[in-house]
C-alpha cells in the first residue's frame, strides 16, 4: 500500500520541486571536474582532487534547492506527510548526484598519468561529495522553516559557502580537506565520517512533521473531537 502510494506520488513531488538549480549545479560540477581531460591539461592527483572538490561544492549549492516547495501551500492537505515527499526528492536528488560523481570519477583521473593514478583514491574520496550533499540538505531544510514559499534554498546556498569557508580556515589537525597519502588523511576521513552522521541525523529530525498536522497514510486511524453543540437555557 504505501509502495504504490509512493509510486504515484513521486511523478508529482518532482515536478513540484525546483530542479533546475540542482540541474545547472551538477552540470557546472561535470564541467569543472572533466574540463582538464577536454581540454588535454595533464595534472597531478592533488589537482585532481581539487576539481573534484569544487565539482562537489558547487552541485551541493544546487542540491540545497531541491527541498524548496513553492506549491506548499496549496498541498496542505494530502494523503501522506509531507516528510515523505521531501524524502523522495532527496532521494532523487542523491541519485542524479550520485551519477555524476561516478562518471566524474571515471573521466577526471584520465588527467593523471597512468602511473600515478592508483594514488588517487576515489572510494574514500566520495565520503566527502556524500557528507557536503547531506548538509546541504539539512541547510535547505533548515531555511525553508524561516522563509516564505518555502524557498529555503536562498538561505542554504549562502549558508554552504560559509560553512566551506569556515571548514577551510580550521587549523591542520582538524582540517577535512587533507591530501591523499598524507599523515592526516586517515583522521580526516574520521572527521567525515562523524560529519556525515550528524547530518543524516539532523536530516532526518527536519523532515520530521510535527504530530499535530494530522496526516498519514490513508487507512491510518486519528482520533478527532468532535465539537459538541452548546445548549443555551432560555430564561423568559
Amino acid at each position: 500500500m504505501r509502495w504504490a502510494l509512493l509510486r504515484e506520488l513521486a511523478p508529482p513531488a518532482l515536478r513540484s520541486a525546483r530542479l533546475l538549480p540542482p540541474a545547472i549545479g551538477t552540470v557546472l560540477g561535470s564541467a569543472v571536474a572533466v574540463a582538464p581531460v577536454v581540454a588535454g591539461v595533464e595534472l597531478e592527483v592533488h589537482d585532481v582532487v581539487l576539481l573534484l572538490r569544487c565539482s562537489m561544492v558547487i552541485m551541493a549549492l544546487g542540491a540545497a534547492f531541491v527541498l524548496d516547495d513553492p506549491t506548499g501551500r496549496t498541498t496542505e492537505a494530502v494523503p501522506v506527510s509531507r516528510a515523505w515527499v521531501s524524502m523522495l526528492r532527496c532521494l532523487a536528488a542523491v541519485t542524479a548526484l550520485g551519477a555524476a560523481w561516478t562518471v566524474q570519477l571515471a573521466v577526471a583521473p584520465l588527467a593523471v598519468p597512468a602511473e600515478a593514478r592508483a594514488a588517487l583514491p576515489s572510494a574514500s574520496l566520495t565520503l566527502e561529495p556524500v557528507t557536503v550533499v547531506a548538509w546541504a540538505l539539512v541547510l535547505g531544510s533548515l531555511g525553508a522553516r524561516f522563509t516564505a514559499e518555502g524557498s529555503g534554498g536562498v538561505l542554504a546556498a549562502p549558508g554552504m559557502v560559509l560553512v566551506v569557508i569556515a571548514v577551510m580556515l580550521l587549523p591542520e589537525e582538524a582540517a577535512p580537506f587533507a591530501q591523499p597519502q598524507s599523515e592526516g588523511w586517515e583522521r580526516s576521513r574520521w572527521i567525515w565520517t562523524a560529519a556525515l552522521g550528524a547530518g543524516v541525523l539532523g536530516l532526518g529530525l527536519l523532515l520530521r512533521e510535527p504530530r499535530n498536522r494530522g496526516r498519514g497514510w490513508p487507512g491510518s486511524q486519528s482520533r478527532t473531537v468532535e465539537p459538541q453543540p452548546s445548549v443555551h437555557a432560555d430564561s423568559s
